[in-house]
């Protein structure tokens, strides 16, 4: 019996853009398809090119918080996203690229340097 890696999920988040509100759950990508993705974006400005993008964006979106003007959820399809302008298509793309080669934020500072020393607790501690 082998162990069985889980595909991460990543909880994208636009707060401090023009989307700020917009929230998605999005899969991984292999590194295969980071390199393929980053083709996608840094290629050509063709209608095949940038199709082939919304297509595989389409694949990783597993959740929106998006709503129509009536307040209905909008379903999470290609074609729902080909309706989208293109900065939009563009945020997502990079947002979701950064947060899976991204480095993670720093970890909260809570900590100080661990307190004192034993030897400088009890005035030992050299100058």
């Amino acid at each position: 019996m082998g162990y069985k890696l889980s595909r991460t999920v990543y909880k994208v988040r636009f707060e401090g853009t023009e989307y700020d509100g917009l929230e998605m759950s999005m899969g991984t990508l292999s590194v295969k398809e980071i390199l393929e993705v980053e083709e996608l974006m840094s290629g050509d400005d063709s209608k095949p090119t940038f199709v082939a993008l919304v297509a595989r964006l389409a694949r990783a979106i597993q959740d929106w918080n998006l709503e129509d003007e009536d307040g209905n959820p909008i379903p999470v399809t290609e074609d729902a996203l080909m309706g989208f302008e293109v900065k939009l298509i563009n945020t997502v793309v990079s947002a979701w690229v950064n947060a899976i080669v991204g480095v993670p934020a720093p970890l909260e500072n809570d900590s100080t340097s661990g307190g004192k020393s034993l030897e400088e607790s009890i005035g030992m501690a050299q100058s």
